[in-house]
């Protein structure tokens, strides 16, 4: 088995705070085009991912589950996976980061209603019988 690069739970924490802090010290800088003002720069948070996180950390996705699955580092890591997930849903919700993506990247679904199924069964009955055979159907 390889080595735990982070010895404890309170360093995988400490070093996840640092990544937090990277990314929110660091924005994207996106270009955009103005009619009076020409181009200008615009920053943009930075969300953080788990994946960028794991590059940061220089560990894998796959090694961030190990850690996670141990019980000694399950809560820290539920921990890290929680304010990721705080700052992408809020940064959503407030139209900051595409809600579309984060709904998506979260396992978030929109509740549609479901469309009523709806059996038809052709006959050739009097229009008596044709009502009997809808209302026992409703």
């Amino acid at each position: 088995m390889r080595t735990k690069i982070y010895d404890n739970p309170d360093e995988l924490w400490e070093e996840a705070q640092k990544y937090f802090k990277w990314a929110k010290d660091n924005p994207i800088i996106q270009q955009v085009s103005h009619v009076k003002n020409g181009v200008q720069d615009v920053k943009i948070a930075r969300p953080l991912t788990l994946e960028g996180l794991s590059v940061y950390l220089g560990i894998t996705r796959a090694t961030f589950w190990n850690y996670k699955n141990t019980e000694l580092y399950f809560d820290i890591c539920t921990r890290i996976e929680e304010q990721i997930n705080q700052q992408n849903l809020e940064m959503g919700m407030a139209g900051v980061f595409n809600a579309s993506l984060v709904a998506m990247k979260l396992g978030l679904r929109e509740k549609n209603e479901q469309a009523k199924q709806i059996n038809i069964t052709m006959v050739s009955k009097s229009g008596d019988e044709f009502e009997k055979i809808v209302d026992e159907n409703n």
